[in-house]
């Protein structure tokens, strides 16, 4: 008679590369939960991701998920909340420093994949996030439109969300 043996959770790897953080088997649980949830969110979409497949990526319990965030609606507006604070950081310091855009693109290379995914499954969080990143597009075509002898022929916050689909794209 053979027995069936359980095979061990699979090590937590560190599938999304978040420039500038620890690594990430240094960093806490809260942070590698909501690290593995958008790789998963981002490649399976919100629907189809398990809290049992983020919780695995990340080297901890369901249970430990469930503590940190109670549900998975909750992760996702933690990942919302979190790509959104990134996303406003990374504005403010081009703002101050436009020559700092090539390391700045490499930067936001993970949440774009998430942020896509989440608008194409219809996030209204998604789309939140698309809105205020059409607001920070806007502030860098008013400095442009500062510079230029005549007025474009296309409102701003048009062009604005045009400019921001195709980035997200």
């Amino acid at each position: 008679m053979t027995t069936a043996r359980s095979e061990p959770p699979a090590p937590a790897v560190n599938t999304v590369d978040v420039p500038g953080a620890a690594a990430f088997e240094d960093l806490t649980a809260r942070a590698r939960i909501r690290i593995s949830a958008l790789k998963h969110f981002a490649e399976d979409g919100y629907e189809r991701a398990t809290i049992r497949g983020i919780a695995q990526t990340a080297g901890v319990s369901p249970g430990l998920l469930r503590h940190h965030y109670g549900s998975k609606e909750a992760l996702r507006e933690a990942c919302d909340s979190y790509v959104l604070e990134i996303l406003r950081r990374i504005n403010s310091r081009l703002l101050h420093d436009p020559s700092d855009s090539a390391a700045t693109r490499h930067e936001l290379k993970p949440f774009q994949r998430y942020l896509a995914r989440a608008l194409a499954d219809g996030s209204t969080t998604g789309g939140a996030i698309f809105d205020e990143m059409v607001t920070m597009t806007e502030q860098w075509l008013a400095r442009a439109d500062d510079d230029r002898s005549d007025p474009p022929a296309v409102d701003r916050r048009i062009r604005a969300a045009v400019v921001t689909a195709m980035a997200a794209g």
